[in-house]
């Protein structure tokens, strides 16, 4: 037979030369829902965390989203890029304002 040239005892599939099981997904399912159940734990898990920490948080995101800025601006003076550079120092100076306005909403917002 021409389409049995690597497998003798799977005469109905000539692309499935090692005779695998194609058909039986019990395993994939399985792996889906432990994986599904492990991000769910996860989850709650930090839920918990920034419900604890809300305000820690909300402030270390001002703050890196501010350097972030000022680093794009700094990356863009480096390289020689003029637009980089305005965009970075427009961004640094809005989350500068947003910071120095919501700063001292801060801990009532993470309730």
């Amino acid at each position: 037979n021409k389409y049995n040239k690597y497998n003798k005892y799977n005469k109905y599939n000539k692309y499935n030369r090692y005779n695998y099981n194609t058909t039986n997904h019990l395993g994939q399912a399985t792996f889906v829902f432990a994986t599904g159940l492990a991000g769910l734990a996860l989850a709650f898990v930090v839920f918990g965390y920034m419900l604890r920490h809300g305000e820690t948080i909300l402030k270390t995101t001002i703050v890196f989203t501010t350097t972030m800025c000022l680093g794009v601006a700094v990356v863009g003076l480096f390289i020689g890029e003029r637009f980089m550079c305005i965009a970075g120092l427009v961004g640094f100076g809005v989350a500068s304002m947003y910071m120095n306005m919501m700063w001292r909403r801060i801990p009532f917002t993470a309730i």
